[in-house]
């Protein structure tokens, strides 16, 4: 673990993933924001274009087969390497003139993906984070099945306990008692994940994207305040969620060693990780930002309130409440935890 802060660059492009089960309606969504004015200069990178439906919108076609160029000003390419590779050749291509300017990028997964590799990947490459932001992931849920999925599919529960930002699908479709049920189990499941509803895809995708930057991490806090535990109702694979206040200001060895008792201790089940936190020296609150057992570095936000409490949100399985708050203690003391903490 490094020992300085890092900020993310001003320059760089925010990015947005945006998942959900198979049929959750994604697709539907994405299409129907390619056709957005408010959409305009933004990169989406997706799986294939066909799945999209472009045809009728494709104006000019790129000097590769895998870069299109829409009537609405948006770019469309194909995900047929590593992600990272593909940023990258985006990067040099709009800096050489290749392309037009785009200032967002969205990634739609597939329907049985696990984001979390993705976010892995734009926490761990430093050269990729100059460049891009992860702003927030978002994910679909289907209005009609989702009562269903939720306790036969792990992908779609991990895909909601991931989320910044969660759109439930489909409302045209089914009674209004049935999203409403939706929405109290989405907050039971993902307490800080604004929700919201979409028919039809329509949802514009400014209040689906850009509110969620630069608050997301602060919304977390916020809607945490006073929790200490939230069950998701499941038997064998749930998740589990809780905020520990920090108020103390932290070190960076200690930290450092709170990173390491996190991975080593749960590994995969710590899910994700957010929250505020005061580092000695530091005139603002950095954002703290882990993903199973991948943290970033921690970035100054100027945009937390003098009233914002300090603290981490917790979520995955297995998290009880009092190890994890001695274990906090213990290392952000100066401390080394016991093998049996």
């Amino acid at each position: 673990m490094s020992g300085r802060s890092s900020s993310s660059d001003p320059q760089a492009t925010p990015l947005f993933i945006l998942t959900g089960f198979l049929g959750s309606g994604k697709t539907t969504l994405l299409a129907r924001w390619l056709r957005a004015p408010a959409f305009a200069d933004t990169a989406v990178i997706v799986n294939e274009f066909g799945e999209v439906g472009l045809d009728h919108l494709l104006v000019t076609e790129g000097e590769e087969d895998d870069v299109v160029l829409l009537d609405s000003g948006c770019l469309c390419c194909t995900l047929n390497s590593s992600l990272a590779e593909t940023l990258t050749d985006l990067f040099h291509r709009r800096a050489r003139g290749e392309i037009p300017g785009f200032s967002r990028v969205v990634v739609e997964t597939t329907g049985i993906a696990d984001p979390a590799p993705l976010m892995h990947t734009l926490m761990t490459d430093r050269l990729l984070a100059a460049r891009f932001h992860l702003a927030g992931v978002i994910a679909c849920v289907d209005g009609l099945f989702f009562l269903d999925q939720k306790d036969g599919f792990e992908e779609v529960r991990k895909q909601v306990a991931l989320a910044d930002r969660l759109i439930v699908t489909k409302a045209d479709a089914v009674p209004a008692e049935r999203i409403t049920q939706i929405q109290g189990l989405l907050k039971e499941m993902n307490p800080g994940a604004g929700v919201l509803v979409s028919s039809a895809g329509d949802l514009d995708p400014v209040d689906a994207l850009d509110q969620i930057e630069p608050s997301s991490a602060l919304a977390w806090q916020a809607s945490h305040e006073g929790l200490h535990h939230v069950h998701s109702g499941h038997e064998e694979s749930d998740f589990e969620t809780l905020f520990v206040p920090v108020e103390q200001a932290v070190d960076w060895p200690g930290y450092a060693a709170l990173v390491e008792a996190f991975q080593s201790r749960y590994g995969a089940d710590l899910l994700r990780v957010k929250g505020l936190l005061k580092f000695a020296g530091e005139a603002q609150p950095m954002v703290i930002q882990g993903v199973q057992h991948v943290f970033a570095l921690p970035e100054a936000t100027k945009h937390a309130s003098s009233g914002a409490r300090l603290g981490l949100v917790l979520i995955g399985r297995g998290l009880v409440k009092q190890k994890i708050e001695k274990l906090i203690d213990k290392c952000l003391g100066g401390g080394k935890p016991d093998a049996a903490e």
